[in-house]
């Protein structure tokens, strides 16, 4: 690697730590510009990329005036030098065995209403490719659970992420929402033998573009040929990648912005309304879920703030909830209060994960709305409603998926 060589890159995440300000960049080389410029498709334009992804910690908390889902500029070195933040290079999200150490200098914050800030979201982007239609989205999710029909929400244990699944009667899955896991410094939470089931060939529906809900899709080449549904946002390179992965299979369903909400017998599929990142403009899931005859709703809101969802939260009869950013820390944002008998509150997470999630204080927010059977993805496979009895064998046809429940 070249020293001291410049780099554009996307800030996908600032995480406050005890220790600092954890920040991950999804990085491409500034020369990469002019042939993005000359490329005249998406696909051509992805095939341009050259994405490495970057973490570091700032000690000093001084986060150079960055913004998540924002680009800026910096040049990457081999040796340290006056304010260098020493990171850690990945060439993949699913590369973790090499791992470079480098020196990120002279990080320059790239205004948003500039030229080159507005070039680059385009160029990094979706942009060529057409929104799918509410009948393509209807087709794939009808007939997959009928209202007479007994299901379940699962919660996976895929480490530092989440992978959410409506259950059939059957216990396989009918419609995964996010198929993601632990990667980068929380690859080490991800289980080795993590097989997906896509027996009764599921759709996924992704709540938004962070590598940690779709990371699974990446790891297993077969997901990449199931109908992914997705939000249109701001991506990063390493985002834009495996969305070429899925345009190459035509696995890629674009939500469209004018289609506010979708209901089905078994789930309700939310857009939230366009905001200034991506935690907080993507897809929020309901699951109906229980035995055909008391069914339960299930808030599944991911990484979004639960203010953000306050005109969903009002009209809905709240049976459970997946707790939003794997039990991070949201000041100021207060959960919904449980509103019948079932109060669950699953939180997915990895064990020992770089964040400590979940954060005590979110737990006691949970608890003091009413929310208190808890159910944690580490302890193995869950699901919502709890089942009466536990299958003796793996649910997939072929015997190979790990997703048997365990609770």
């Amino acid at each position: 690697m070249q020293s001291n060589k410049s780099y554009f890159a996307y800030v996908d995440s600032i995480e406050h730590t005890r220790e600092g300000l954890s920040i991950c960049f999804d990085a491409i080389p500034t020369e990469t510009l002019e042939r993005l410029h000359q490329a005249t498709t998406f696909e051509t334009r992805a095939g341009e990329l050259e994405p490495v992804i970057l973490e570091t910690l700032d000690p000093s908390k001084n986060s150079h005036n960055l913004r998540v889902d924002h680009w800026c500029r910096f040049n990457i070195a081999t040796k340290s030098s006056f304010g260098s933040l020493a990171a850690q290079q990945y060439r993949s999200p699913n590369n973790v065995e090499n791992i470079e150490e480098v020196f990120i200098e002279n990080i320059e914050h790239l205004d948003g209403r500039g030229r080159l800030s507005r070039s680059l979201r385009q160029l990094v982007s979706l942009d060529g490719l057409q929104d799918a239609t509410q009948n393509n989205i209807e087709a794939l999710l009808n007939h997959k659970i009928s209202e007479q029909e007994d299901n379940y929400l699962a919660v996976y244990n895929v480490g530092q992420g989440a992978c959410l699944a409506v259950l059939a009667n059957s216990l396989q899955p009918a419609l995964y929402f996010d198929l993601g896991g632990g990667c980068l410094k929380n690859a080490g939470t991800y289980p080795v033998n993590f097989q997906p089931c896509f027996t009764l060939n599921p759709p996924v529906v992704l709540s938004h573009w962070h590598m940690d809900h779709w990371i699974s899709g990446d790891r297993h080449q077969s997901a990449q040929q199931l109908p992914w549904i997705v939000p249109r946002q701001a991506l990063g390179p390493s985002d834009m990648r495996f969305a070429q992965k899925l345009q190459s299979y035509g696995s890629l369903i674009i939500w469209p912005n004018n289609l506010t909400s979708l209901i089905t017998p078994f789930c309700e599929i939310h857009k939230i309304p366009n905001a200034s990142n991506r935690n907080n403009s993507g897809l929020v899931f309901v699951a109906k879920v229980g035995p055909h005859n008391d069914k339960v709703n299930v808030l599944c809101s991911d990484d979004a703030k639960y203010v953000k969802l306050l005109h969903l939260i009002s009209s809905l009869r709240l049976g459970g909830l997946i707790a939003t950013h794997h039990g991070g820390l949201y000041r100021g944002d207060i959960p919904p209060q449980a509103s019948i008998t079932s109060n669950y509150i699953a939180y997915s997470y990895g064990q020992r994960n770089s964040y400590g999630y979940p954060n005590r204080q979110t737990v006691n927010k949970h608890q003091n709305a009413g929310l208190t059977t808890r159910r944690d993805s580490i302890n193995g496979n869950q699901t919502i409603p709890i089942l009466g009895t536990l299958p003796g064998m793996s649910l997939c046809s072929g015997g190979r998926c790990s997703l048997t429940i365990v609770q």
